[in-house]
């Protein structure tokens, strides 16, 4: 069964959304990331305002049948003009190998 993946990119008033799909991202595969899921909780809400407000900053969710299954974030490189990094991403279990990421 073909499902058509949604490609968004989220504005200021979606950042806890994003939160939401890093957060259980992290719960799912722990190793895969810099930062545990404890850390990561255990930062406010205005840390994550904060990212999305970084000039230059991206935030893209991948959703399949109107459940966010994936998120990217990406932004400027903080100390190298010029440059950019992808900082983050992540597909929930169920939807990986579906053309998510």
């Amino acid at each position: 069964m073909v499902r058509t993946v949604i490609i968004e990119h989220l504005g200021a008033d979606d950042v806890m959304r994003a939160r939401d799909i890093r957060s259980r991202a992290l719960a799912d595969a722990p190793d895969a990331f810099w930062e545990t899921y404890e850390e990561e909780n255990a930062r406010p809400d205005s840390d994550w305002t904060a990212r999305r407000a970084a000039p230059d900053a991206a935030i893209f969710v991948a959703s399949i049948d109107g459940a966010d299954m994936g998120l990217v974030f990406g932004s400027p490189h903080h100390a190298h003009a010029g440059d950019a990094g992808l900082y983050s991403m992540g597909v929930s279990a169920s939807a990986r190998g579906q053309g998510v990421g």
